[in-house]
């Protein structure tokens, strides 16, 4: 009987292990869903590539982009008055390739005023080539 006993506890405390290795992999899952995969864009040097991104419904959050490297591409928003006659519902951006290279682009949200990077929408990695 102390055998059988034994065996029993040996059982559960295998079955609470696995539920406790279980939850901690759903918590790292969910957490690598949150940083999307970069996408992919090949531009030619001179070249610019138009992303649009949907405008937050909060009038206190903007979109802002920015580059690791402005030498190998250059990101700017489009003004108002080229977007009058374009959908409001989103923001366009330009990624003009200037020198060849591989640079990453980041895409976030964040108070207006607010200092950091914000949260982070899209993230492309853009390579550069020559003609």
């Amino acid at each position: 009987m102390e055998r059988y006993s034994y065996s029993v506890a040996r059982f559960f405390l295998l079955i609470i292990l696995l539920v406790q290795a279980s939850a901690c992999n759903r918590q790292g899952t969910s957490a690598a869903e949150n940083t999307q995969k970069p996408k992919n864009i090949r531009l030619v040097v001179g070249k610019i590539k138009e992303v649009q991104m949907p405008v937050p419904a909060d009038t206190t959050i903007q979109l802002v982009a920015s580059s690791e490297n402005n030498e190998i591409v250059d990101v700017s928003k489009q003004t108002v008055e080229q977007t009058l006659s374009q959908n409001q519902t989103k923001e366009t951006f330009l990624i003009k390739a200037i020198t060849p290279g591989t640079v990453k682009v980041t895409f976030s949200r964040k108070k207006v005023n607010e200092e950091g990077a914000g949260d982070i929408t899209q993230t492309y990695l853009v390579r550069v080539v020559n003609k």
